[in-house]
């Protein structure tokens, strides 16, 4: 509407708008989109290529996406543009594969510098590794809800001490995926008026979020206030690993119970979904400062699936403190016979059992 040229690119078929069971778009809202040669990849794609694709060869899905993006770049000089390219088989199934990829990414941008030296730049991803060993770290822990995020902005406001100032005060400052979209739409309107934008007061709008360019409003920014649910909070307290006995018995069962509620509340769920019952816990962590709060992951069965909740405890009676649940493994394709987002990681498929 503002007369952007734009992108939208991604290297797996079922994308951002279309995964699992969305129908994306009658008329594509973009100037360009990568998803039609995609959808012939994914589903039948050349032997040619299949025989030449890997990271020992020259050929491999985000050198295609760096490709067409930088088509794109070119292709519409002294226009402006903007781009969502996302990334997805490089690293969403291993920690280590992405290193691999490193002088290819380096090139491609210092091929492209000077385009990239007037534009806001985004480097970032969704989500961490959820599962594997990596997920079972310290590190793994903090990184599958806190994804890594790096801004450039472009070269002529790298000397404006009120942006720069900002950018690197917030940088240490709890944010959300609110604040990101915040940021997209200052960048987007504050770069559309004739006068240069000043960065120094905080922009008064209705959105959820606060851009990251200017001051944050002021108050205490925390996970309760934001808010963001405990099993996503970033806010790390000294927590001790608990002996696990028989007292811990039922609390499996809260969770079980807990997620199959979630599940009967859609009809015709209970049908297609198994109703899960606790195997084991696998791991009880108890926050250090209190004597009720704990941190509980439980593997359930039919599915095998390990999940992690926040309780509370009175005298042994445990309590769900949020009704998130998190999915801590890869489902896969346990829960195809379902489209509800919400309740995927919890479904497996009776079909399965069978």
């Amino acid at each position: 509407q503002v007369g952007y040229k734009t992108l939208m690119a991604e290297d797996w078929e079922q994308g951002v708008f279309t995964w699992p069971y969305c129908k994306g778009f009658a008329q594509s809202p973009k100037t360009k989109d990568c998803r039609p040669f995609q959808m012939v990849y994914d589903k039948n794609p050349s032997t040619v290529l299949l025989d030449h694709q890997g990271p020992k060869n020259c050929f491999e899905p985000h050198l295609m996406m760096n490709d067409y993006l930088e088509k794109f770049i070119k292709g519409y000089p002294g226009e402006i543009k903007t781009s969502l390219t996302w990334y997805s088989y490089l690293g969403h199934d291993s920690a280590n594969e992405p290193f691999h990829a490193d002088n290819d990414y380096r090139n491609f941008f210092e091929r492209n510098r000077e385009e990239f030296d007037d534009s806001f730049v985004f480097f970032m991803g969704d989500h961490g590794l959820r599962f594997g060993k990596v997920i079972k770290s310290s590190v793994g822990t903090r990184d599958v809800n806190n994804p890594m995020l790096m801004i450039s902005v472009p070269k002529k406001l790298r000397s404006d001490k009120n942006l720069m100032s900002n950018l690197n005060a917030n940088s240490d400052q709890l944010l959300t995926m609110y604040d990101i979209h915040a940021t997209f739409i200052d960048v987007l309107e504050s770069f559309n008026q004739p006068q240069k934008p000043d960065f120094s007061e905080t922009k008064n709008t209705n959105l959820k979020g606060s851009s990251l360019l200017r001051p944050l409003p002021p108050g205490l920014r925390n996970c309760k206030t934001l808010p963001i649910p405990p099993q996503y909070c970033l806010c790390e307290v000294e927590r001790e690993t608990v002996q696990i006995d028989e007292s811990f018995d039922g609390i499996g069962k809260v969770i079980a119970d807990a997620i199959n509620t979630q599940l009967l509340r859609l009809n015709g769920v209970e049908k297609m979904c198994a109703e899960l019952v606790p195997d084991k816990v696998t791991e009880v962590l108890r926050v250090k400062e209190s004597t009720d709060l704990y941190r509980v992951t439980v593997q359930m069965q039919p599915n095998g699936g390990f999940y992690q909740a926040c309780l509370n405890a009175d005298n042994r009676n445990f309590t769900l403190i949020s009704p998130e649940i998190i999915r801590m493994d890869r489902y896969g394709s346990q829960a195809d016979c379902i489209d509800n987002n919400e309740i995927r990681p919890f479904c497996y498929c009776e079909k399965k059992s069978q």
